[in-house]
């Protein structure tokens, strides 16, 4: 795929296979699914999800510039320099999914509430989580500062890397609920309320 302009995908099912970019194409998914299938799909430009869905097969993954975030589910393994998370729709990492931010730009999810059912780590920078996150996969905080701003609730694992900082913040509480925390970084608890219920370390 080549230039900078637009792919608009609101079909039933596209499939990228061995593709990659030689610009910056921005790839709209409005519907439907997109599937990467056997490697990684590099591009410098903008992945926009607001509905359907992103899979993976044989190893597929994706591997882009920025991630507009405003609806929809991932269910592939997506690296992203950074991401926007917006609009009022829920947006779902879904059991199969992983959403890596890799970036050391600062990114801020606001909106609908967010559920993680499979993997999101936090590489570098600061993300700032205000909207109401439902953890019920793995959250990895591996560098930087990761804040939970907008409260919920977590009943899987949440790890800090060493050197790493979450905080739990803002004016809304948060609940670890039969949760795991886990590694050797700091947990800062600034905001509302924080609840560990039946949570181990």
């Amino acid at each position: 795929l080549a230039g900078a302009g637009e792919l608009e995908l609101t079909g039933a099912k596209t499939t990228l296979k061995n593709t990659t970019t030689t610009g910056s194409t921005k790839v709209n998914v409005n519907g439907g699914d997109l599937e990467f299938e056997t490697s990684t799909f590099t591009s410098t430009g903008t992945l926009a999800v607001a509905s359907g869905n992103l899979t993976s097969a044989n190893n597929g993954a994706a591997s882009v510039g920025a991630l507009d975030f405003t609806g929809g589910k991932i269910d592939a393994k997506v690296t992203a320099g950074s991401a926007a998370l917006t609009g009022n729709a829920t947006k779902t990492i879904g059991s199969a999914g992983e959403l890596i931010l890799s970036g050391t730009a600062a990114s801020t999810f606001t909106g609908g509430a967010l559920s993680n059912q499979g993997k999101l780590t936090h590489g570098s920078g600061a993300t700032d989580i205000q909207t109401a996150l439902t953890n019920t996969g793995t959250v990895t905080a591996s560098a930087g500062t990761l804040k939970f701003s907008g409260g919920g609730s977590s009943a899987g694992t949440v790890s800090v890397g060493t050197g790493a900082k979450l905080q739990v913040g803002g004016t809304t509480n948060f609940t670890f609920d039969s949760a795991t925390l886990a590694g050797a970084g700091e947990l800062e608890l600034p905001g509302a309320q924080t609840t560990l219920k039946n949570t181990p370390t």
